[in-house]
């Protein structure tokens, strides 16, 4: 009755758009729209028809014990079954009978959510439930190469080494899970054609990836390493298994600074690790601790919460903003699932907090400094660690252990207040080919200078310093030497940034000096109007921001020796209101404009400058004045140096030495 399913797929078949609003721009078939037939004569399941049925669970034939024991599975699926919106989701695809949400990255992601329909299936054994396993596990085994690897099927370098893609991980957990915990609903020959199509198109593609490339420091060997752990203990391949063993205990002992902080960005940390869960759920204990023990991911949530903003920015907001560089965005949410791991693996409290939304304790943040410098170069300045805090964040690079997913944007600053983030990235689309990515990579899109209007080099090629970051009684200090980022040569290029108290202002004070040729020095900064509600007002050197019921601000930039230009326009940053792979809504968000770009600078070519930029977030700061060799901004003199910064506010005085 299940022949139907083996017959060669039509790619004529569903392949509209899912949106008139979102265009296909894979270079295999669109497959949003598509859906096998439903049985005849079925009707919707209710939750409350979904019962536990543990005698069945316990003798059920076909089980497979890959990811644990029948009351391993069976305690895992009750807690799935106990949670109303999962079960709303699988019920809403299982009576519509599509095989799941459409994914803006390839028909292989519609499946992800099989690994939890197997679960409910085992838990309950309706028969329904299994049907739509059955049907759509078949179908997408008689699908060929595309459906596995993706856009990667055209490039000639995979078609030489034909080594696996992200995208058969989910295609592989959906595959492996049904055969384990649904095993029973196919015929041996049933079973024999998934098993080969999960041979030849999952294990044996992450077999060679994982031989060729296992040892980098890439998030890619957590999540194809899931699936050779996955496809290698079903197969019995014990060599593949301790392969991947060892491919993730080199990932999880080295990929992460010394401080826990990480070199791939925020997002690529969570999206990294995260992936690294399902893997950790399959070890024994003494698997866990071989990979996991000593390992300087047990100081990760320190650098995870130093970007955060424990606010929401909006009244319709459930997740907090984070200030990350690289490719990441705003909005990127850190995952429950890898806050699980970091407390179950080394007690660590605080991630689980940053999983759900809320501000932790003050014990769990008092170790953690208000001005701190992390070993993949990023700079935080808080405050406070109250959720009304001003953040800033500021990069520069230099040599890490995982580099991937890092642009040419050292010097680059972000600035979030009260949960806003104001001074903002340009942020990711994760269309690495396309126009918006090559867009978001150049230099000036950063909010950094730039020099001659060229990029900076290529961030391998960087060799950035951290020279200070550091508090005290009147402000939260950071000091870096950029001038190993610029292709144009200088004898130093010096970003300070001071987060001034109590008044929270932010002043951002560059220094360049010894230029071989004079050359263009200006600077960018992009606010934030990704929800088209702020404006910018310019009056000469004066910025004027607002987002009415919600945050002022003020900007004044200058030149301490040359006469100074400033400009403003609407720019793009990569909008959260849409999916970031949305690339015609991000299209039409770069056509509006949903930021503003203020560019500030010197008038004429230079082989040296001095420049500012003061941000003013509260009510009744003071203009900032120029006097000769400081600048008094809110009552504090801020006299810089090659050797040292002083700060001084009557008589109090702060001095900041500066390595050389």
């Amino acid at each position: 009755m299940f022949e139907a399913v083996f017959v060669a797929f039509s790619y004529g078949a569903g392949t509209k758009n899912f949106s008139e609003n979102s265009k296909w721009i894979r270079n295999y078939p669109d497959m949003r729209k598509f859906a096998l037939p439903a049985p005849e004569g079925v009707r919707p399941v209710k939750a409350e028809e979904l019962r536990l049925d543990r005698i069945r669970a316990m003798s059920v034939p076909g089980f497979r014990d890959v990811f644990g024991n029948r009351e391993t599975v069976f305690a895992e699926s009750e807690k799935l079954l106990a949670m109303p919106s999962t079960v709303e989701t699988e019920l809403d695809y299982l009576n519509r009978w599509v095989p799941g949400k459409p994914h803006h990255n390839g028909y292989a992601f519609t499946f992800s959510h099989f690994g939890r329909t197997a679960h409910l299936y085992f838990a309950t054994g309706h028969p329904l439930l299994g049907r739509y396993l059955h049907d759509y596990v078949l179908h997408a085994a008689t699908l060929p190469e595309w459906f596995y690897v993706g856009d990667k099927v055209k490039e000639e370098s995979w078609q030489k080494n034909k080594i696996a893609s992200l995208s058969a991980t989910g295609v592989t957990r959906a595959f492996i899970k049904t055969l384990c915990f649904a095993g029973e609903l196919f015929t041996a020959t049933e079973r024999a054609f998934i098993e080969e199509a999960v041979r030849k198109n999952c294990y044996e593609l992450s077999l060679r990836w994982m031989q060729q490339r296992g040892m980098r420091n890439s998030n890619w060997v957590t999540v194809i390493g899931n699936a050779l752990l996955m496809t290698g203990r079903y197969f019995g391949d014990e060599e593949a298994v301790k392969l991947t063993m060892d491919c993730l205990r080199n990932y999880v002992q080295i990929a992460v600074e010394e401080d826990g902080s990480y070199g791939e960005s925020f997002h690529y940390f969570c999206y990294g690790f995260g992936s690294l869960v399902p893997s950790w759920e399959m070890m024994s204990d003494a698997e866990r601790e071989r990979t996991f023990a000593g390992a300087r991911l047990s100081r990760s949530s320190r650098w995870c919460a130093s970007h955060i903003l424990f606010r929401p920015a909006y009244p319709d907001q459930t997740f907090f903003h984070n200030l990350s560089f690289g490719d990441s965005n705003v909005n990127e949410p850190f995952p429950r699932e890898l806050a699980h791991l970091l407390e179950q693996q080394y007690g660590d409290k605080l991630s689980r907090y940053l999983a759900c939304n809320e501000v932790p304790p003050a014990a769990l943040l008092a170790e953690i400094p208000l001005a701190q410098a992390f070993d993949t170069g990023e700079v935080f300045l808080r405050s406070s660690w109250q959720p009304d805090a001003t953040v800033v964040a500021a990069l520069a690079h230099h040599e890490v252990q995982s580099h991937w997913h890092r642009r040419p944007e050292s010097g680059n600053f972000l600035v979030g207040v009260d949960g806003f983030p104001l001074v903002v990235p340009h942020g990711n689309t994760n269309e690495y080919k396309r126009p918006l990515y090559k867009l978001a990579r150049q230099t000036s899109s950063a909010n950094t200078l730039l020099l001659d209007g060229q990029n900076q080099k290529h961030h391998l090629q960087q060799n950035c310093k951290t020279i200070l970051a550091r508090e005290n009684s009147l402000a939260a200090v950071s000091v870096q030497a950029l001038e190993e980022a610029y292709v144009p040569k200088f004898q130093s290029i010096r970003r300070h940034i001071f987060l001034l108290k109590p008044s929270r202002t932010v002043v951002v004070f560059d220094t360049l000096r010894g230029g071989e040729a004079p050359v263009s020095i200006v600077a960018n900064i992009h606010f934030n109007d990704i929800r088209h509600d702020a404006s910018l007002v310019q009056d000469g050197l004066r910025f004027h921001y607002e987002r009415p019921n919600h945050i002022s601000a003020n900007l004044f930039v200058g030149a301490c020796d040359e006469e100074a230009t400033a400009s403003s326009a609407k720019s793009f940053v990569v909008s959260e209101l849409y999916n970031n792979r949305d690339e015609e809504s991000q299209l039409r968000e770069k056509e509006k404009g949903n930021a503003f770009r203020v560019t500030y600078g010197l008038l004429k070519p230079a082989t040296q400058a001095r420049l500012y930029a003061v941000l003013q977030t509260s009510q009744g700061s003071r203009v900032p004045v120029w006097n000769q060799d400081s600048l008094l901004v809110d009552g504090i003199s801020i006299r810089i140096s090659p050797t040292q910064i002083t700060l001084q506010r009557g008589d109090v005085v702060e001095n900041l030495p500066l390595a050389q």
